[in-house]
């Protein structure tokens, strides 16, 4: 595996594609810049900022929030990031994984998400990371366009693989 390999290896794990309209919020120093290269390298074009997609005036297909412990109200954050959302878009709340500073835990996530009408799904490891998607309740549970991949699965207590 090349070094650039491995940033759209886990970039692909979020499903995005050619042509995808990518909305980035919660940028900081911290965030990891080759899952950023590798999503925008996925989709052929930058990633929006809210400021971006507000001028652009058209949906995004996925937004993604990097998100830490302190970063201030989730169910808020997440209500915000859906705005600009497309049918059928996932937001991607990006978190440090357990033992890493900001950690913020996926079933945290899904309470927030829950607060606001949608749903989280399966966490999806990507290193120092963990993305766990959030979709529109009442669709299929699965963020459109993710992939099979076994490290998104849920286990079978219904929990995620991220902790």
């Amino acid at each position: 595996m090349t070094a650039y390999e491995a940033p759209t290896v886990m970039a692909a794990r979020l499903g995005v594609t050619a042509g995808q309209r990518v909305m980035e919020v919660g940028f900081d120093h911290d965030v990891d810049d080759g899952l950023r290269a590798g999503i925008e390298g996925l989709t052929g074009t930058a990633m929006l900022d809210d400021d971006a997609a507000d001028a652009a005036g058209t949906a995004v297909d996925a937004v993604l929030m990097w998100f830490r412990l302190g970063d201030g109200d989730l169910p808020f954050l997440l209500d915000d990031a859906r705005v600009p959302l497309a049918e059928g878009g996932t937001v991607w709340v990006v978190t440090p994984v357990a033992g890493k500073p900001g950690h913020v835990d996926p079933d945290e996530v899904g309470e927030a998400a829950q607060d606001i009408g949608m749903a989280a799904t399966a966490c999806v490891p990507l290193g120092a990371w963990q993305a766990t998607p959030v979709v529109r309740d009442g669709g299929t549970g699965r963020p459109q366009g993710a992939r099979n991949d076994p490290s998104a699965a849920a286990t079978a207590d219904g929990s995620s693989s991220c902790g």
